[in-house]
């Protein structure tokens, strides 16, 4: 047991080898995280965001950002095969296709989609279609654990992950976890029961983990953005640099961190009713934006 509590999985293996992305001022990058995309059943928690993250992909791409999912994008936990998922949000595959196409789409796995990292995966899988005429989504795409964002001119450095590392439990053990949910919890969601083990409905768990993060960001001398926890984190500066996206399946809304022209923010994405009466998706600014410099102070 360590001071954050928990038995924490490495953080740092997951930047072993980690690909490194180059960004600038003038870069646009947007990170999400824990969509749990599935079947459209009734555990299928993405379902009624579907058109808010429709809406907020669709201003991502006409803005020229950088989509970054953070992992848990798809929820291959409860659902054994892709294309169950593909068949409900074929859609959404296609806007991420194109994003991908312009290399502008980047994603790490989490521990619900971890089978992602398995170089062959993706290929085999994510693909449009049956049979001979099924075609890739992603051709050449890869998963790794985590991502290292380097700004171009000062060096500062944006670790990216999805956050399970920091859980022994849902990274080394992934394979028990893995077993309990699509067979023990999936049939009890069904029935309104929700699994305590998850971060996402552990408040303890979830303070251990975001402990162990902001832990690893301030001994590395780093930023870190996150998911798994389905919380959102914003430090001020000074503090231990760990960020949190959120999810996009808690209480009405999806949330993201964006970084643009320099500066950090989170925003929040949800319907409201306009004064005619329509229901509109609407970006609202939760936090920020900071310069990214008043985090890189040295």
């Amino acid at each position: 047991m360590n001071a954050c509590g928990t038995r924490g999985g490495d953080i740092s293996r997951a930047f072993v080898g980690a690909p490194e992305v180059l960004f600038d001022d003038s870069s646009k990058i947007v990170f999400m995280s824990d969509m749990h995309r599935g079947d459209a059943g009734g555990a299928d928690a993405f379902y009624p965001y579907r058109n808010i993250f429709a809406a907020a992909l669709t201003y991502y791409d006409a803005s020229g950002f950088t989509y970054v999912e953070l992992g848990d994008s798809d929820e291959l936990w409860e659902n054994r095969e892709f294309s169950e998922i593909w068949l409900t949000y074929g859609n959404i595959f296609e806007s991420l296709a194109v994003l991908y196409e312009q290399d502008r789409y980047l994603g790490v796995v989490g521990n619900h989609d971890i089978v992602k990292k398995r170089p062959r995966w993706p290929e085999e899988n994510m693909k449009a279609g049956e049979g001979d005429e099924a075609v890739e989504l992603f051709p050449g795409i890869t998963f790794p654990p985590g991502l290292v964002f380097k700004h171009r001119e000062k060096g500062w450095k944006i670790h990216v992950l999805h956050g399970h590392q920091a859980d022994v439990l849902n990274s080394d053990l992934w394979l028990i976890s893995r077993f309990l949910v699509r067979y023990l919890w999936r049939p009890l969601t069904l029935l309104g029961v929700k699994n305590p083990l998850r971060a996402a409905n552990n408040h303890k768990k979830k303070r251990s983990i975001e402990c162990e993060l902001a832990t690893w960001a301030k001994q590395n001398n780093t930023m870190v953005v996150a998911g798994h926890t389905h919380r959102i984190a914003f430090p001020k500066p000074g503090e231990p640099r760990y960020f949190n996206d959120g999810c996009c399946v808690r209480k009405e809304v999806m949330t993201a961190i964006e970084i643009v022209r320099g500066g950090v923010a989170l925003v929040q994405w949800g319907i409201k009713s306009t004064d005619e009466g329509f229901l509109c998706v609407t970006r609202e600014v939760v936090h920020g934006p900071v310069p990214l410099v008043a985090y890189f102070p040295d």
